[in-house]
């Protein structure tokens, strides 16, 4: 699942868990965070990678770089100074660059790949990937049309209402759910 996270490293603190390296221009290591998007150079995955496949529920259709996308859309909810935005995202645009001439994959405009910070990223280019609208999933799994058909009110809670809420985030899509029942 991908979403609510406080990240926004392209993936870089996931990938560097399961044992990728990331090095700049002169072969230093780096940390797998953030302030390191626009510095890699090299992508160095583990000796082993193992055979998954992901479903990557997201909760939002936002696109990785751009006006659009993750950082100018979600970076400052996290904390991110108008600068650092403007550096997350040309960070995250430098890395989707990267990954394209690695893997002749475009990243840049693939919907859903902003949630999280982009953390889909490094998933999506070194496994197989199918994306998922995580809200859909979520109501599809817990059954949750039928206790809401059936209800007076529906009371749903969201850190921020904003654009964003009603772009596949859960209490945008069951505020429509609720929408379509009223009686």
């Amino acid at each position: 699942g991908m979403g609510g996270s406080a990240t926004h490293d392209g993936g870089m603190g996931l990938a560097g868990a399961m044992g990728f390296l990331f090095l700049d221009e002169k072969g230093r290591k780096l940390l797998p965070a953030g302030k390191s998007l626009a510095r890699v150079y090299t992508i160095i995955p583990p000796a082993h990678l193992p055979k998954v496949r992901f479903i990557i529920c997201h909760d939002v259709r936002s696109r990785l770089c751009g006006k659009q996308g993750a950082a100018f859309l979600f970076a400052s909810q996290k904390g991110a100074s108008r600068s650092a935005v403007t550096q997350l995202d040309q960070g995250l645009s430098h890395l989707s660059v990267l990954l394209k001439k690695i893997t002749g994959k475009n990243f840049s405009q693939l919907e859903g790949l902003g949630s999280a910070g982009g953390a889909a990223l490094l998933l999506t280019a070194f496994f197989p990937t199918r994306f998922s609208k995580g809200s859909a999933w979520m109501i599809r799994i817990s059954k949750l049309r039928l206790p809401i058909q059936q209800s007076d009110w529906v009371i749903s809670g969201e850190g921020k209402i904003d654009k964003t809420t009603f772009q596949g985030k859960i209490a945008g899509e069951i505020r429509s759910i609720a929408y379509a029942c009223r009686k």
